[in-house]
């Protein structure tokens, strides 16, 4: 999944020195997308909008089905 905006953008390095003080982006992205592994990619600048890209594992179900589908 990726979700892409032309907004004001951030800092991502000056966000992640700052763990600490406020928490994790994983621990507040893995409260919306449910538990399990997953990996998530944040791409910002100021001034250059955001890119989040999240990769859910699927299933061996899912996956065959989504292979299927793109196969159509």
């Amino acid at each position: 999944m990726e979700i892409e905006d032309d907004g004001m953008g951030f800092d991502v390095e000056a966000v992640n020195k700052s763990y600490d003080k406020r928490g994790s982006w994983n621990g507040q992205l893995a409260r919306t997308f449910g538990a399990g592994e997953w990996l998530a990619h944040i791409d910002s600048a100021p001034g250059k909008g955001t890119r989040i890209q999240v990769y859910l594992p699927l299933t061996e179900e899912a996956a065959d089905r989504c292979t299927r589908e793109e196969m159509r």
